[in-house]
């Protein structure tokens, strides 16, 4: 991502797909979620992903992915034009929050290097445990069944919040419980 020019890159009008190889970067995956919209690439910054992306910069920039180069000119970053827009990292550049809108692709890489198995399968869900609270006490449980039940019970026309005027306004406007 070196050789791009200042400034953004902005995808090209052709309809394209997004290389396999590319596909089968876990931390690809979240660019293309929106979650991270973007990532931050330090200048000299080698790695397998790395190469695999700039191997296939152009499917990439027809398939809507863009590349902004920061106002310190040691870094780029590769962010998907339908969550994040150049203008946004423009601005974010210029405050200097960029590191906000887009982490550092080495965060990423150890992310889903740690949560992924070698194998690339996503590990088993955490399974539920125990109830993580006791049951209330006996009596605040009788307490509110018998609410319950007496919020079932039909009144009379002349019970409830508005004596007089039948069972349905009454139903109406009986607390919920």
């Amino acid at each position: 991502m070196d050789s791009i020019a200042p400034g953004a890159v902005t995808p090209t009008e052709t309809e394209a797909s997004i290389p396999d190889e590319i596909l089968q970067i876990p931390a690809f995956a979240a660019l293309l979620q929106g979650a991270p919209p973007a990532v931050y690439v330090p200048k000299g910054f080698r790695t397998p992903e790395v190469e695999a992306v700039e191997r296939n910069i152009e499917p990439l920039l027809a398939a809507g992915f863009g590349i902004y180069k920061p106002l310190d000119g040691q870094s780029s970053v590769l962010f998907n034009t339908q969550f994040i827009t150049e203008e946004e990292l423009k601005v974010a550049d210029q405050k200097g929050k960029l590191d906000v809108l887009a982490p550092p692709l080495t965060e990423a890489l150890d992310f889903f290097n740690q949560n992924i198995p070698q194998d690339g399968a996503p590990s088993a869900a955490p399974t539920a445990g125990a109830v993580s609270a006791p049951p209330p006490p006996a009596s605040v449980q009788t307490k509110a069944q018998t609410a319950r039940t007496n919020n079932t019970l039909p009144g009379g026309p002349s019970d409830g919040a508005f004596p007089g005027q039948g069972r349905l306004m009454n139903a109406i406007f009986k607390p919920v419980v």
